[in-house]
Order: C-alpha cells, then structure tokens, then sequence
C-alpha cells in the first residue's frame, strides 16, 4: 500500500477526495479524537494525542500531495490551516509541520502498536491486578467540558469545549459578545457590570435533552432558556426559563415561583437539592413534543405540557400574560441569561430527540 492510499484510509476517504473533504474529514476526527474525551482515564488520554499526531501527519501529507499534483504556488501550503481546524485539541507538545513517507509509516506502525496495547487492558480490564473500574469510567464519573463514552454513545454534542465559543453567539447579534461574556478557566463565565447581553446557540433545537452545570456569584441571578425567537426584544419574550439563583442572598429566592431551579415565575421547585453558593450545580432540562422537565442536581424539581389548559391559566396570571409568543414557539434558540451578576457555565452538551 502507497504512502498516499494509507493517508487516505487514516482519514477514511477514498483516494482522489477533494481539498474540502479532506478538511471536513480531519475536522471530525479532530472531534473524535480530543484528549478532553478521555480525561476519565490518563493512557487513553495519551493514545488520543498520539492518534491525534498520526492523523495531523496524514492531513499534512495528503494537502502538500494536492498542491504538488496541481502544480498549485510553491510555499503556498503552510500548517496554519491544521492550526485552524484543530483549535482546542491540540497536546502539550507541538503537531509537528512536516512529515515525509517513511516516518509517517513508523508512526502508523508505532501508534497502533500503543491503541491495541491500551485497548487489551481496557477491554480486559486489568492492569497490575487493578479491577476494571479504574479503567472504564462508571456512570456518575466527571468528564468536565467534554462526553462520557455513555453520552457519546446515546448522540450528546458539545456545545462548549472550555476553550472556544464556536457553537454560541449573543442573542439578536452575530457574534459572540465578548465585552459582556468571557471564557475562563474552562468555563463561560458573565461579566458583571457590563453590557448585558444572552448568549444563544447558533442552531435552534425542538425536541432536545441539554446538560449543563452551573455557579452563582453571591446573590446572583441568571437563567437558561428554550425555543427562543430573536423576533421579539427579549429572549425571555418567548422562551420558558429555569432559573439559576442564588436563593439565599437574592431576593428572587424567598418566592419559591422564583427561586433556583423554578420554571421562572409560573412553577416552583419540588425536591430541590441547591448547592451553596460557590458549588458546582448540575441541570438537565427534557423538551420533547409538549412535554418539559427539569432536573437539578440529580432531582426532578418542574415538569409540565406546553400549551396545556393549566401553564395557559399560569401565565394568564402572570407577568408574561402581555407576551403572545412566550412558550408557544415550537424550536428555537437554548439561551444563557446576562443578568448583569457573575455566572458560571460548563460542560454544556445537548441532544436532539
């Protein structure tokens, strides 16, 4: 097998792919391959950033083979556009720039090598007598900013990697704004006192389950969102809002319809287990068809039907009777409050249902 034909089959193309599917190809295996995916367990970590070496050389290779075949500008390739795509997944060490035939073919034959040795303690389980359960990680196992194998199993994406901001952007803007909303140490984190801006996904989603953990400022307030339009003024014109609090401090907090894991205004918490201020809250929220829940801290605390008799009679009595659109939209954005206080995001992953 030529060195051309081995490159190709690393990136799962056929020969003769184009220079766009050749970069659509390394950016997915890029995602695959993130070390963040395989924090649960330290050599599966460093098998990613060896196979995530193998698949830079191969990406390098096949792009500088294009230009040579097409007789393209002589310099005009340059690493700049692996930077580009692989953004965030990236090792310690450097990619390096140039590869030629025979040290891509060692690498291939070395990193296999290293996958199929690591492979037989996972799947066997053992390792200097340890039991399986310190290689494969269980179901309540952190991975912060990326999937479990489970997650990623059952079709969860990752809307925030802890380092970049690619999936969001401010609510009614086309950007990111980044005077109201910053990333820090691996989070997504408000800036108090600025300009108060929601950020919203870039796609919209119907029927979706998100997971998301969250931390409060003393006395903070901020909330997360869903089916948001960018038709009317505000994201809370049209989309139901969990609220994120901080209970003991804020004056929200002493209306329970208002408190911390609340269906804001409209539906007061049952079960609720609210970490102290500080603390690491986790949150999933369930939309599929009418149908909502919201979970906090491993509780269902709200569930109610879109559209039914009694949310209607709800809001008729509330502060959203004068918003005609307000948890009526079908899809929509999933929105991150800017209350003006400090707020804290991470691990953000959703999946269509």
């Amino acid at each position: 097998m030529d060195e051309v034909t081995r490159c190709y089959q690393l990136l799962g193309l056929k020969a003769g792919s184009t220079e766009s599917q050749i970069k659509q190809a390394y950016r997915d295996l890029v995602k695959v391959w993130h070390p963040d995916r395989f924090s649960h367990d330290e050599r599966l970590r460093l098998v990613a950033q060896e196979k995530l070496k193998e698949i830079n050389g191969a990406y390098e290779f096949l792009l500088a083979q294009l230009l040579q075949d097409e007789g393209s500008k002589a310099g005009a390739f340059s690493s700049s556009e692996t930077e580009e795509a692989a953004e965030g997944a990236s090792t310690t060490e450097d990619i390096p720039t140039t590869r030629n035939r025979y040290t891509l073919w060692a690498i291939c034959g070395v990193v296999t090598v290293v996958i199929l040795f690591a492979g037989w303690f996972v799947f066997r389980g053992k390792s200097s007598g340890k039991p399986a359960s310190t290689v494969e990680p269980v179901a309540d196992q952190k991975v912060i900013n990326g999937l479990s194998p489970e997650e990623a199993k059952e079709g969860f994406e990752s809307l925030f990697d802890g380092k970049f901001t690619e999936d969001w952007r401010g609510f009614r803007h086309k950007t990111f704004p980044d005077k109201a909303w910053v990333v820090e140490d691996g989070t997504l984190k408000s800036i108090a006192g600025k300009e108060s801006v929601d950020l919203v996904t870039k796609d919209e989603y119907e029927n979706f389950e998100l997971r998301l953990e969250w931390r409060i400022s003393q006395g903070g307030n901020s909330g997360i969102l869903f089916h948001v339009s960018e038709e009317f003024p505000e994201a809370h014109n049209t989309g139901p809002e969990m609220q994120v609090l901080d209970d003991s401090e804020h004056k929200d907090g002493k209306n329970p319809k208002t408190s911390a894991g609340s269906l804001y205004g409209l539906i007061a918490p049952g079960n609720k287990q609210l970490k102290p201020v500080g603390d690491w809250n986790a949150v999933r929220m369930i939309v599929n068809g009418k149908h909502a829940e919201y979970w906090l801290n491993g509780a269902k605390v709200v569930e109610y039907e879109l559209g039914s008799e009694a949310l209607n009679a709800l809001i008729a009595e509330s502060k959203f009777k004068d918003m005609p659109r307000f948890a009526r939209e079908k899809t929509g954005h999933i929105g991150l409050q800017h209350h003006h206080d400090e707020v804290w995001y991470r691990s953000i992953r959703v999946r269509r249902l």
